[in-house]
């Protein structure tokens, strides 16, 4: 069994996820596209810029993989945004079937690609526009030099380790490599591993970790104490150690291991038995060392993220890969000479993997066909933003006022401070002739605009947004009534 088996589960479900209905504005998705069109269009690589006065809440590894891609499709638009998740996550599989191949078999990579696939957390994050499967392309490959080197392999591990920890602080911030880090402090305990570990540490490419300290004091450059304050304080430390269980904004201690339980059945069954069996004296000495470095990484790293603030589904994603080699590893040797036979031609465990993901393509073909679907996705402020941008000439404006989502933004290219009613009067009353002032307001805002300007504005469109919706306004210069 090739690798082309490994990628056939995760690229059913990219093909699914990408024709479904999805909504950019739902998990910050829309932000990121946000920095993409800021870097595109005012040149700020450092520090993206949300409606042109918000810092990045993360650092732009994300976000300049997706300029490039934009620069291949002549802008920004959804498909380039995605794409850096698409390829991330086609990169997690054939990584996972290079560790499985190496330490078990073939059949055993295959297996765990697909049960990663099938797992609700890969395949919701699949084609985010969110650096999280980007960050665990990066942490899996740190992964697969920890493996190596557990085997004895060490050339050019040091440089593939210490590469991927730097550029998952460029992806995700100071908590990228936590997972790396929890699953070698938990190795540590392990005499045989201690001086390969010991010469990682060693290791002078270790001075890779420069490089987001070098962005940093750039973004620091730029963005001022108040980005230090009101940015890197908030994302990193007020999420480090506290629970927020007092104030109600986080989550208990522990809560992703019940995240983990459920998110990643029934596999994570398997995967907590596995564990258990680890730490038990009956197993054998050689499994035990076989299945060491997968619980280091699969519980080290949810013990990490116990204490967080924010333990949400997407910080289990680090995490999967390694679960998903744990699972196969262990079913590798099931009791019962039928059962193991199947599992070992890969007609087991793969064939219900493929079928779940049949199962999601389906799921999403039909979840297409529906207009409450597709109402609940994208489809809305798509048709609106279409309509704004056929309407909209050279001169005219085209402002955001109220509450309105960044998917609208981003699909208008207007990356810009919502304005208020005065600033848009003054722009009303300052029209040249002939041009038109275009107004994005949610609908609860449309009875304050409409009576501005000396015709006022009318209302050209509308769509359903979440709870309140979307409407289009014009306005135009005081000389021009009536039709173009």
């Amino acid at each position: 069994m090739g690798p082309a088996w490994a990628l056939l589960p995760i690229a059913i479900v990219l093909v699914a996820r990408l024709v479904g209905p999805d909504d950019l504005d739902s998990n910050d998705q829309a932000k990121q596209c946000l920095y993409v069109l800021d870097v595109w269009e005012e040149g700020r690589w450092v520090l993206p810029m949300e409606r042109g006065n918000i810092p990045a809440t993360k650092p732009p590894l994300f976000t300049w993989l997706a300029v490039g891609a934009s620069a291949l499709f002549g802008g920004p638009a959804e498909l380039p945004c995605r794409l850096p998740s698409v390829v991330a996550s086609l990169a997690v599989a054939a990584l996972i079937y290079a560790i499985g191949r190496e330490r078990w078999s073939p059949a055993v990579g295959v297996a765990a690609a697909c049960i990663f696939a099938t797992s609700h957390t890969a395949a919701r994050l699949a084609v985010h526009v969110r650096p999280d499967m980007v960050l665990t392309a990066l942490t899996t490959a740190a992964l697969l030099a920890l493996h190596r080197l557990d085997l004895g392999r060490s050339r050019g591990m040091a440089l593939l380790f210490w590469a991927s920890a730097s550029f998952s602080i460029l992806a995700k911030g100071p908590p990228g490599p936590l997972v790396i880090l929890a699953a070698l402090a938990c190795l540590s305990f392990s005499r045989e591993r201690r001086p390969w570990i010991l010469a990682l540490l060693r290791s002078p490419w270790i001075l890779l970790l420069l490089a987001p300290l070098a962005w940093f004091v750039l973004a620091m450059t730029e963005g001022g104490k108040e980005y230090l304050l009101g940015t890197v304080w908030s994302q990193t430390f007020e999420r480090a150690l506290a629970t927020g269980s007092r104030s109600g904004k986080g989550q208990l201690p522990g809560q992703i291991f019940a995240l983990f339980a459920s998110r990643f059945a029934p596999w994570s069954i398997v995967a907590i038995a596995a564990g258990l069996a680890l730490i038990s004296r009956r197993s054998a000495r050689e499994e035990r060392a076989r299945f060491a470095l997968l619980c280091a990484w699969t519980f080290g790293g949810l013990a990490a993220f116990a204490l967080s603030r924010g333990q949400r589904e997407d910080y289990l994603l680090p995490m999967i890969p390694a679960a998903s080699l744990l699972v196969a590893g262990a079913l590798d040797r099931p009791p019962g000479p039928v059962f193991s036979r199947v599992w070992r031609y890969g007609i087991g465990a793969p064939f219900f993997a493929a079928a779940g993901c049949v199962g999601v393509l389906l799921l999403s073909y039909f979840a297409l066909l529906s207009p409450d679907a597709r109402a609940a996705g994208d489809e809305g402020i798509r048709e609106l933003a279409g309509i704004a941008n056929a309407e909209r000439r050279p001169g005219d404006e085209l402002r955001m006022y109220g509450a309105v989502a960044n998917g609208i933004r981003f699909y208008t290219r207007s990356n810009r401070p919502s304005s208020t009613r005065e600033e848009l009067a003054s722009l009303l009353d300052a029209l040249p002739p002939g041009k038109d002032l275009l107004v994005i307001a949610d609908r609860d805002s449309t009875e304050q605009l409409k009576p501005l300007g000396p015709h006022g504005l009318e209302v050209i469109a509308s769509c359903p947004h979440r709870k309140k919706g979307l409407v289009l306004l014009r306005g135009r210069h005081a000389e021009t009534s009536g039709a173009r």
